[in-house]
C-alpha cells in the first residue's frame, strides 16, 4: 500500500497456509476503506483452494468544518452564514435545531441567512475518511426595545434595550412631578394599564396631568363691622 505521504506499507503477508499462498486478484477498497481480495492455494489445477479476505487499514479523518462568521451578537439580523471544509472532496452537512448533524443531515450546498437565534452544527464526511468532529456556532439576533412617551417630558422609561429577537423586554414608566401615569398603548389599542409592561414592540406610555383644584369663593360670614359697612 502506498501512504498519503508516499511512503510503501505492507499491510498483508501471504503466506503458506489456509489464506493461500498468493492473492489471485486485484484489490478492491469500498467507500469506508476497507479492501477486498481473493487467495488461491493451487491443488490439483481444477479446484484451488483459497478464501476472499477483507483487510481494515487505519482511515485518515475529515478536518473541522469552519463556519463563518463563527458565532456572535448581531442586532437585526438576517446574518448570511457560510460553511468550508479544507478536505478535497468533502461534504458538508448541518443541522440548525440543535440536533448534532450525521451523514443523513442535510448537505450544504451555499450561504444561506438566519432571521433568529439559532445554534449550527457541521460534520465533513468524505469517502475512505472518518467523519470529521462537530462545529458547532450560537448565533444570537437581538432588537432593541425603545419605549416611547406622551406626552413628551410628562415621564421616564426605564429597562428598555436589546432582547432576542421575537423576545420580549421589560420596560417601566415613571411619571415625573404633577403627572400620573395612564397606560401603555401599542398601535391602536391599551396594552397595559400597569406602568411596568412587557414588549416586543416598541409600545407607548401615557401620562395625564394632575389638576389640582382651585379655592372658590368664601362661604363664611363676613364680620359684624364689614356688615356694618
Amino acid at each position: 500500500m502506498i501512504t498519503p505521504a508516499g511512503v510503501f506499507s505492507t499491510i498483508y503477508t501471504f503466506a503458506d497456509g489456509t489464506d493461500g499462498r498468493l492473492p489471485s486478484a486485484g484489490l478492491i477498497q469500498d467507500c469506508l476503506g476497507f479492501l477486498y481480495g481473493t487467495t488461491s492455494v493451487p491443488s490439483d489445477g481444477l479446484n484451488p483452494q483459497g478464501t476472499v479476505f477483507r483487510l481494515a487499514i487505519p482511515l485518515p479523518t475529515v478536518t473541522t468544518p469552519i463556519i463563518s462568521p463563527n458565532g456572535g451578537d448581531f442586532a437585526g439580523g438576517p446574518v448570511a452564514v457560510t460553511l468550508s471544509c479544507a478536505t478535497p472532496g468533502s461534504t458538508i452537512h448541518f443541522t440548525t435545531n440543535g440536533v448534532t448533524p450525521t451523514a443523513d443531515s442535510p448537505v450544504y450546498t451555499g450561504q444561506f441567512l438566519i432571521t433568529d437565534t439559532t445554534t449550527i452544527q457541521a460534520i465533513g464526511t468524505a469517502c475512505a475518511f472518518n467523519p470529521s468532529a462537530v462545529a458547532s456556532a450560537r448565533f444570537v439576533i437581538y432588537v432593541v426595545i425603545t419605549g416611547q412617551a406622551y406626552p413628551s417630558g410628562a415621564g421616564t422609561i426605564t429597562g428598555d434595550g436589546g432582547v432576542e429577537r421575537r423576545s420580549n423586554a421589560l420596560l417601566c414608566a415613571t411619571a415625573n412631578p404633577c403627572y400620573t401615569f395612564a397606560n401603555w398603548t401599542e398601535g391602536n389599542g391599551v396594552v397595559s394599564s400597569r406602568p411596568a409592561t412587557r414588549s416586543s414592540r416598541c409600545p407607548i406610555a401615557h401620562w395625564l396631568p394632575i389638576l389640582h383644584s382651585k379655592p372658590g369663593p368664601s362661604t363664611r360670614p363676613s364680620p359684624l363691622w364689614l356688615q356694618e359697612l
